[in-house]
């Protein structure tokens, strides 16, 4: 997280240099195909692809999956296991062609023998000409490490390489086997629930997931799509927005504005076409001549009023424009507040039955507005 900027650096320089491909200890599955989540907005290459797709170990997943690499999968991975969406957030930073890629153990959802093939096969091989730092418990792959960090509640333990840690004194016997009684300890407590369910849903797991005889629906059952509203917009929208803005009497004051504005404009148009208009009638009678005909004097009055409603008009537009201003930005900051202050307090059904996109474009959308 501090390579990617997301916490402070509080002594030393932290600088990458290139494009960044990163895989989260947590891995996450956008809603749409297989294929889409791995290439992730990148354009397609049939050659590339495949070869991601076999270096990633996912070749005979596609394989199972109904509809292949087009099955649609939902954000949390609906369809697939955790060493599949292990497995497919790796691919995606593979096929990014990344410059550094960041490893948050890739290998902690995969049994032995996938783990192993993508640390030879795609960390050490696919990826050999690029930066990888990987954080991992799989202790057997330390001695292919150009150099090993430990970290021991957050304090540096060692670093060098694996013969100079060695040589320091750091046993990897005593961490693998610490690491192994570690987890037993763990698995001891579900041992015997799992082991119940194990004999059980073994044979369940496979046809339940992938079920190639059988018809697979398009759309997994988990994944519920986002509503959208078409049409014209209800009157209780607009009022629900100028009620968020502010009170009655604001929006009486406004309207006062608005409409005062709008006269004051017609007003002057009307004042001008007449004066105009007598300064018409002034140059007819001028040019036959009357010897009744009255002489038009009135032309500094006009200009006077004229004057006076330009001023006018000028200081309602500018008032009427920043009362706009302060209308909208009060109602978006209000109806963010209250919609973020909802979703903080939804229950955690809310979190697991929306996507995090969706979430998030809740929490913009009135301050966009």
């Amino acid at each position: 997280m501090a390579l990617l900027g997301e916490l402070p650096t509080v002594s030393g320089v932290n600088t990458l240099i290139g494009r960044i491909g990163y895989t989260a200890q947590q891995p996450w599955i956008v809603s749409g195909s297989l294929r889409q989540n791995i290439l992730f907005g990148s354009e397609y290459e049939s050659a590339k692809y495949k070869r991601v797709i076999k270096q990633c170990a996912l070749t005979r997943d596609i394989e199972l999956l109904s509809h292949g690499d087009k099955t649609l999968v939902g954000e949390r991975g609906v369809t697939l296991s955790g060493g599949q969406r292990a497995r497919v957030s790796l691919a995606r930073a593979l096929y990014s062609d990344a410059d550094v890629y960041l490893l948050d153990d890739p290998l902690s959802a995969v049994d032995p023998a996938v783990g192993r093939h993508l640390f030879e096969r795609c960390i050490l091989h696919q990826m050999r000409d690029k930066v990888r730092i990987l954080v991992t418990h799989q202790l057997q792959f330390l001695d292919k490490a150009d150099k090993i960090l430990i970290l021991k509640q957050g304090s540096v333990a060692g670093y060098g390489t694996y013969q100079e840690l060695q040589e320091e004194g750091v046993d990897f016997a005593a961490l693998l086997k610490k690491k192994s009684e570690d987890s037993d300890d763990t698995g001891d407590k579900e041992q015997v629930l799992e082991g119940r369910k194990r004999e059980r849903n073994t044979s369940m797991r496979s046809s339940a997931l992938f079920r190639p005889n059988q018809e697979q629906a398009e759309t997994p059952v988990d994944i519920t799509p986002e509503e959208m509203a078409v049409g014209t917009i209800e009157w209780m929208v607009y009022i629900r927005f100028f009620r968020a803005a502010a009170g009655f009497l604001f929006l009486l004051v406004w309207a006062i504005i608005v409409v005062g504005a709008e006269a004051a404009l017609t007003f002057t148009d009307l004042w001008l076409a007449t004066w105009a208009y007598e300064e018409e009638k002034d140059l007819a009678a001028r040019n036959q001549n009357f010897q009744n005909a009255s002489k038009y004097d009135n032309q500094s009055h006009y200009v006077r009023i004229y004057a006076m409603l330009c001023g006018g008009s000028t200081l309602l537009l500018l008032v009427r424009s920043f009362l706009f201003f302060h209308l909208f930005v009060t109602a978006s900051r209000a109806l963010h507040n209250q919609m973020f202050a909802s979703i903080i307090r939804a229950p955690m059904q809310f979190f697991d039955t929306n996507p995090v996109g969706k979430t998030s474009r809740l929490c913009a959308t009135a301050l966009v507005v």
